[in-house]
């Protein structure tokens, strides 16, 4: 049982905005190949956080099968992690729904993934990823295997997410940005640097998105994407105290 569950190391029992039209429980894996500085989740991205205990999560998929209707797997980086594919499959078994957030970045990982639905974090363009995310692909690399990850989000009718950040995403990016993007539909997410991060000192001061900018940005996208929507929410989830009841 134990290794269905490896690198799972953080739950939220309830979500209601992480699963387009599904409550949902969150499962999340530690570490990551990235380094976004306005990660919301450090210390599971950095794998400080201990691994759940896997028989009260068992526990809780098989008591709560009746009650919620999905289940989204996010990180870290799901995909880094070789039993992802079991943890699905096991899943599978009690009918829930499952989502799979993903950077894209392993997209071999992603042929094996039977989910229904998956989103897809675009940050930047493929030459900042390196220079600003902490990724030891190179800039072709990056490129190729995220034009492979869209290709399954296109086949799970799923969605790409953009985080509008400072430095990270400038104007001169958009044209770039837009090619990853169409056919799809995206939502830009507004960054949020006033709860735990990363990478503080990347962002001088607190930042908020620009409003100018992101319309900018969405009506720029809109030329070349199925769907452009702004989400307020911020990113995916936050690992909270762990709960199984």
């Amino acid at each position: 049982m134990s290794s269905v569950f490896d690198g799972i190391c953080g739950f939220n029992n309830f979500s209601g905005n992480d699963f387009p039209g599904t409550v949902s429980a969150v499962l999340f894996y530690s570490n990551c190949n990235l380094r976004c500085p306005y990660c919301q989740n450090p210390d599971v991205v950095l794998g400080k956080i201990q691994a759940i205990n896997c028989e009260k999560l068992d526990f809780f998929l098989k008591k709560r099968k009746n009650n919620i209707d999905g289940i989204v797997i996010t990180g870290g980086e799901p995909t880094i992690h070789k039993n992802l594919p079991n943890l699905i499959e096991y899943i599978r078994k009690f009918n829930y729904k499952i989502k799979l957030d993903t950077n894209g970045l392993n997209s071999s990982a992603l042929e094996n993934c039977d989910v229904d639905y998956l989103a897809l974090d675009i940050k930047t363009t493929p030459e900042k990823y390196a220079r600003f995310l902490g990724s030891d692909l190179s800039e072709s690399q990056i490129r190729e295997n995220l034009l492979k990850s869209i290709s399954f989000v296109k086949k799970n009718n799923g969605e790409l997410r953009i985080t509008v950040a400072p430095k990270i995403i400038e104007k001169e990016d958009f044209e770039e940005i837009a090619k990853f993007c169409d056919g799809t539909n995206v939502f830009l997410q507004k960054i949020r640097t006033k709860f735990e991060i990363l990478d503080r000192n990347f962002f001088k001061n607190d930042v908020f998105c620009d409003e100018n900018f992101i319309q900018e940005f969405k009506f720029y996208l809109e030329k070349f994407a199925k769907s452009v929507k702004i989400r307020d929410y911020g990113e995916n989830s936050k690992v909270r105290v762990k709960k199984y009841d």
